[in-house]
């Protein structure tokens, strides 16, 4: 067992893992396709993220693509097969101020996804967003700034409706009344009743 692969069994043992890891920071590159991070160096402040010396991929938990010109999903997958010592690591991606229409699975298969960040992208209709029930671990995402906030009436609550797992919405908790409004809307609507012929008599 090589040594990153060591520590990572060892980091899955504690209550949170992946706390310390430094994220990987490829935002504000203008990238127009994932797959151009191939030469690039991430972001850096203070610290670096860590790699594994054998395979040369990042240990991380975290990976950011936001304020770049990203348009479609196709390669992402790759890019992050080819960024990360583990893939199943990656708990919290980062796709926002993007130009991002369509939710395909290449983003769907990262299943140990709690954080997406998917706000002011280009997201139309809540079928897409449907799309991220496949998440199973999704904890909290952002979507405002898409077009479907502004043309999809009652958008909060057809969001919790869609994905009941979510504790946050937009960085706004959800909240018990949030839940409460979601479960009124799910109730079936009663049927308006049908005036007879005999009420029309009745009321003469």
């Amino acid at each position: 067992m090589t040594d990153a692969r060591l520590w990572l069994e060892n980091r899955r043992m504690s209550v949170n893992p992946f706390e310390w890891l430094e994220p990987v920071d490829y935002s504000f590159l203008r990238l127009a396709a994932f797959n151009e991070v191939e030469g690039e160096d991430p972001r850096t402040d203070s610290h670096c993220p860590r790699v594994d010396p054998e395979s040369k991929r990042f240990i991380a938990s975290t990976v950011r693509f936001n304020n770049n010109h990203i348009t479609e999903l196709p390669s992402l997958s790759a890019t992050l097969d080819s960024l990360l010592f583990d893939r199943g690591m990656l708990t919290w991606l980062d796709l926002s101020f993007n130009a991002i229409a369509a939710i395909d699975a290449n983003l769907t298969c990262l299943t140990s996804l709690r954080v997406l960040y998917f706000h002011a992208n280009q997201l139309a209709s809540l079928q897409e967003v449907a799309k991220l029930t496949m998440l199973p671990y999704l904890r909290a995402l952002t979507l405002h700034g898409n077009p479907l906030e502004e043309g999809t009436p009652r958008y909060r609550t057809r969001v919790l409706l869609l994905l009941p797992g979510l504790r946050s919405l937009d960085f706004s908790a959800v909240t018990r009344r949030d839940r409460a409004i979601a479960q009124f809307n799910m109730l079936p609507k009663p049927r308006p009743r049908r005036i007879k012929d005999d009420d029309d008599d009745a009321a003469v």
